[in-house]
């Protein structure tokens, strides 16, 4: 099987740098694609959002792959990192638009960083612990966002955050 692979691909790189760009096309197409249906609702997108990476993510074996990359090469291999960086930034922008219905731009976009964050600890959990439960408990935290919020725009800074541990602000 290895020498099979290997007649497509010159260098373990280029087959690296092929599997990146397919799980990032997926994405795009099946994942964050439900973010940008404007046939639907809001909460109809997110709620398809979430299905979509819950579905992806309780069916692969070993976690991220995106995210796996990041840790392993993301800082030592420029040639990955420029494109798992598109790929974490796209799922950003992504969950960010679905905030934007609700949030200021700077906000959203913060708040969509945070979100991809606790969704990558929480699939690194879901693995470690074998419970799906942590990957549910992050995509109610991001389907909470938009829920809760039915207050007017608000901005975003270490003035009205919900807690401020001493020393950290």
């Amino acid at each position: 099987l290895k020498g099979s692979i290997y007649n497509y691909f010159s260098r373990k790189e280029a087959l690296a740098i092929a599997v990146i760009q397919f799980v990032h096309d997926y994405f795009k197409q099946h994942i964050f694609a439900h973010a940008y249906d404007e046939n639907r609702s809001v909460s109809e997108r997110l709620a398809n959002f979430i299905q979509a990476v819950e579905a992806y993510f309780t069916a692969q074996a070993g976690g991220c792959l995106m995210g796996n990359f990041a840790l392993e090469v993301g800082d030592t291999l420029p040639q990955f990192s420029a494109r798992i960086r598109d790929y974490f930034d796209d799922w950003t922008t992504a969950v960010a638009h679905l905030l934007a219905s609700q949030y200021e731009p700077n906000q959203a976009k913060q708040l969509a960083q945070a979100v991809v964050g606790n969704t990558q600890g929480a699939i690194m959990m879901m693995r470690l612990y074998q419970k799906p439960e942590f990957l549910d408990v992050a995509n109610q935290s991001l389907a909470n966002l938009l829920n809760q919020n039915e207050q007017p725009l608000r901005r975003l800074d270490s003035h009205n955050l919900p807690c401020q541990p001493d020393g950290l602000f």
